[in-house]
Parts: structure tokens; sequence; C-alpha cells
């Protein structure tokens, strides 16, 4: 079997996502045409960031996420510099940015990115915003994480007030009737 490489381009028409399908024909007697989902994000004339809000998703609390890249796009004639690159809010120390971008003058049509994980030290959603600063504002991009696990000081107890399976399964030692 051979792979092949394929180059695609993309020119949005209008902001937000747009979606196209890709079809590739051979001449391989009876194959059937291979389809692939194209996806492009049109962004608005200036400086950019995407995605519009991330979910980093949930760990177990003490666990990090995986990273996640926030990529800000510079659609402007001149070059950008970018500064300041923060985590704001109520939960901002839940989360951190973990790598930041080589350079962050951000020439025309290019782009620069950041890498950002959520630390939750509590069971729980998480919310806090990504800022960053350049000449003509500042980009926020909405982050989410949760914290998963039990809290701490349980009582064995179920939904219903009784007694969990898990508690009643592993406590004591069971009788079996003849």
């Amino acid at each position: 079997a051979n792979n092949y490489q394929f180059t695609v381009g993309a020119s949005p028409v209008e902001v937000g996502p747009q979606t196209a399908t890709l079809t590739v024909t051979t001449d391989i007697p009876d194959a059937e045409p291979q389809t692939a989902e194209v996806r492009v994000e049109g962004l608005a004339e200036g400086v950019n960031g995407s995605p519009g809000e991330l979910d980093l998703g949930g760990v177990p609390v003490g666990s990090n996420t995986v990273g996640q890249t926030i990529t800000i796009t510079n659609c402007t004639a001149d070059s950008v510099a970018l500064s300041n690159a923060r985590i704001e809010g109520a939960d901002a120390t839940q989360f951190s940015i973990v790598d930041f971008p080589d350079n962050t003058d951000v020439s025309s049509t290019q782009n620069a990115e950041f890498l950002v994980i959520a630390s939750p030290d509590s069971v729980g959603v998480k919310e806090a915003i990504f800022k960053v600063d350049h000449p003509g504002g500042t980009i926020s991009i909405n982050l989410l994480g949760d914290g998963l696990g039990e809290e701490v000081g349980g009582d064995d107890q179920g939904d219903d007030g009784r007694p969990s399976y898990y508690a009643c399964s592993t406590g004591h030692a069971a009788h079996a009737w003849p």
C-alpha cells in the first residue's frame, strides 16, 4: 500500500467555522472514492485568538490535563507585538501557561501559540480567562476545566441516603447460607 500526502489550502469568505468535503478518486479498479472532512476557521481582520473557548476536560484532583494550544493570529498588514500573557478570573490558579511562543512579535498572517493546562486542586468545574495584550487591545479566551474525584470525608452513603454498594461489599466479611 502506498501513502500519499495532500496539502490543502483554504480561503474562507466569512468569519466562523466552515467545512467542506475532500473526495479522492483513484484509477484502482473497483475502488470507492475516499472522502475526508476539511475544516477551517475564518478569522476577522485584526488580531484574533482561537479557539473562542478552550475546554481542557476533566482530570483527577491534583493532576494536570494534557496541554492544549491557544493560537493568536495576526490578520493585519503589520507586525504585532504580544505582551503580558496571563490567566485571570475566579479559578485562575487552577490553570497555567506552560509554553510560550519563541517570538511574541507576530508578522502579518502569522501565528503565535501558547500551551495551557488545568491543574485542579478541588472537585468541580473551574473557569478562568486567558488574556494577552497587543497594540490594538486584549485577546480574551475562556478556559474551562474539571476536577474529578470524590470529596474528602464521605460517609459511605449513596445518593438516596442508604449505604453504598461499595461500603457494603468491601467493608466486612459476608455470610453464606447453606
